[in-house]
């Protein structure tokens, strides 16, 4: 009886450890990416998958990859940071400044230059609920405006107490 109660463990347990296998694919530059090294993943509206790497920005849509860097007019081929804004614009923030880019056949942008003592690097986006858009760089967090959107190619910034997070406290 023993004997028993053993066999039927010893069949049924290698059942019960048996585990499904997610299937995984394991994308590399050989499949189309600029670079191996991904610092940001962003999913749009449209369900395109967004890779910034340090050699630009690659958009996968679930069979192939597109890559946009500086011949695409992005200010930097260093690529931290994308945002689909509220009305259908991708922000990409850049070691070059950050970038409004029309991701169309092969991309078009405007360039807004931080410039501040620390160079124009943009590290990271955020749009709040109301609309707002911030920016992470080296001399703090900034707001976005949209009349210096508008402006095209000018500072995006308007350095006052209002505008910085880093000087006013959180907002």
């Amino acid at each position: 009886m023993r004997w028993r109660a053993i066999l039927v463990a010893a069949i049924a347990a290698p059942l019960c450890l048996e585990a499904e296998l997610l299937p995984v694919r394991w994308y590399t530059a050989a499949d189309g990416l600029p670079n191996d090294e991904i610092s940001r993943i962003y999913v749009d509206s449209l369900g395109y998958v967004w890779f910034c790497t340090p050699e630009g920005l690659a958009r996968f849509d679930g069979y192939r990859f597109v890559n946009f860097g500086v011949a695409n007019g992005l200010p930097s081929r260093h690529v931290n940071a994308l945002l689909e804004t509220r009305d259908g614009n991708y922000l990409v923030a850049t070691d070059g400044g950050l970038c409004q880019f029309t991701a169309h056949s092969r991309g078009t942008s405007t360039t807004y230059h931080v410039a501040n003592h620390y160079g124009n690097a943009v590290n990271a986006l955020l749009q709040f609920r109301a609309g707002r858009i911030w920016c992470a760089t080296n001399d703090g967090v900034w707001r976005v405006t949209e009349h210096a959107r508008r402006r095209g190619g000018r500072s995006v910034w308007e350095k006052s107490a209002e505008t910085s997070l880093a000087r006013r406290g959180s907002r």
